[in-house]
């Protein structure tokens, strides 16, 4: 055995231990930080980049993880505070006189561009 092939061993040892959550990632697998994130984090993403721009109920309807609204709101501020997603404007707060039910205004969000996104050694 090469010493090479001992690097090799050792290597997809430590990132199995990773993987199992059992240590943080390795500092050579720079992009692997981003996966980290929990699994209904992921769902919220891909829910988001269906709707395009939307706010949390919008998300939250389109979420295949089953997760309030409330839920989906404090993923979404989550990400907009690690640069993931942006905050783009706001929807105004709107009053129906028929059901005399107000629907509060809340902030549209859109996933941020590649280019913005942090990357792993900024994370």
């Amino acid at each position: 055995m090469t010493e090479h092939d001992l690097g090799m061993m050792m290597l997809s040892y430590e990132r199995s231990m990773w993987e199992e959550g059992k240590r943080g990632p390795l500092p050579c697998d720079g992009e692997k930080a981003l996966n980290k994130m929990p699994k209904h984090t992921h769902s919220v993403m891909r829910a988001l980049e269906k709707v395009g721009v939307g706010t949390a109920r919008e998300v939250a309807s389109e979420c295949t993880a089953h997760l309030t609204t409330r839920q989906v709101a404090g993923v979404l501020m989550t990400l907009s505070r690690t640069s993931m997603v942006n905050k783009v404007d706001m929807t105004v707060r709107l009053y129906d006189p028929e059901t005399q039910k107000i629907d509060n205004g809340g902030w549209l969000y859109e996933v941020a561009k590649p280019d913005e996104q942090p990357t792993a050694k900024e994370a």
